[in-house]
């Protein structure tokens, strides 16, 4: 477990990478779980994110710059330039992606 994430956003990242693995369609995301990354994209925070991917889970600390849909899929742009799913993001902050 990566220093500063809790037991149980570790196990929702463990069970969302199952599914990354497993599957390629986007899942939409819940509304007020989109609309915290909206909130600190306005204001221009930075913030810690815990995303899964296929070699596991990351969580780093960046700026949300832009949030968009491409190809149906919605996507978080950071200040690095780089790009996350959004159905792949597991925490921001200290808000965990709700239970599925």
């Amino acid at each position: 477990m990566h220093e500063g994430a809790s037991v149980g956003t570790w196990g929702l990242c463990q069970r969302l990478l199952v599914f990354v693995v497993s599957e390629t369609s986007y899942q939409p995301v819940a509304c007020r779980f989109y609309d915290e990354w909206g909130l600190r994209m306005m204001r221009g925070t930075v913030c810690p994110l815990v995303v899964v991917g296929e070699d596991g889970c990351i969580e780093r600390k960046a700026k949300i710059e832009d949030l968009y849909t491409e190809e149906n899929a919605g996507y978080a742009r950071l200040d690095d330039g780089t790009r996350h799913r959004l159905d792949r993001i597991v925490r921001v902050d200290n808000v965990k992606r709700p239970a599925e």
